[in-house]
């Protein structure tokens, strides 16, 4: 017990500190909730439930590298030749549960009657960043430029969507497409 006139202490420390402390805790707590409550899209995802699903739209065929930077900029390794030829593909991704997260695509071209991946075409195929849902269900198109083999032939593209740890989310394969080699 303290002397009299004294302020109570628990711990040694005196109960308008105390008083000063709970309300700066309830003060901190409630400032993130304020937020979420005024601005819905900032608050973080719940991942309760999460998938995703790749539909192929459609395809634009012989579109050099140069024409498709005109559609779409995207950055271009130096030394890249702008006059090779390739298809642009018209790709959907349904998302749910991976909002303001980056999901990548990669792409494999495959032979298709024996269904041979084509090696030199997709031995280091690049994970590109084409999706970053905004929303907890969130829709988006985007297009994607593949090179065409040098060698006559058909063939197909394997699109596969990856999340940032690299786990698969979906995949489509295109409708098959004739070459013609020059």
């Amino acid at each position: 017990m303290g002397e009299v006139g004294s302020e109570p202490h628990w711990l040694g420390l005196s109960r308008s500190f105390i008083a000063l402390a709970t309300a700066a805790v309830a003060l901190a707590v409630s400032i993130p909730t304020g937020l979420y409550t005024v601005k819905p899209a900032w608050s973080p995802e719940k991942k309760e439930k999460v998938g995703a699903k790749l539909k192929l739209l459609t395809f634009d065929p012989n579109v050099s590298l140069r024409e498709y930077l005109t559609r779409a900029p995207h950055t271009v390794s130096e030394g890249a030749n702008l006059d090779k030829n390739g298809n642009v593909f018209y790709l959907r991704a349904a998302v749910e549960g991976f909002k303001r997260e980056e999901l990548r695509v990669r792409w494999f071209t495959y032979e298709k009657t024996n269904k041979l991946r084509i090696a030199k075409l997709s031995k280091r195929a690049p994970l590109e960043d084409y999706f970053r849902p905004q929303a907890s269900v969130n829709t988006q198109i985007a297009q994607i430029w593949v090179p065409t083999s040098e060698t006559s032939g058909s063939y197909f593209v394997r699109f596969e969507l990856y999340t940032k740890d690299h786990v698969l989310l979906a995949y489509v394969d295109s409708t098959a497409f004739r070459v013609e080699a020059l």
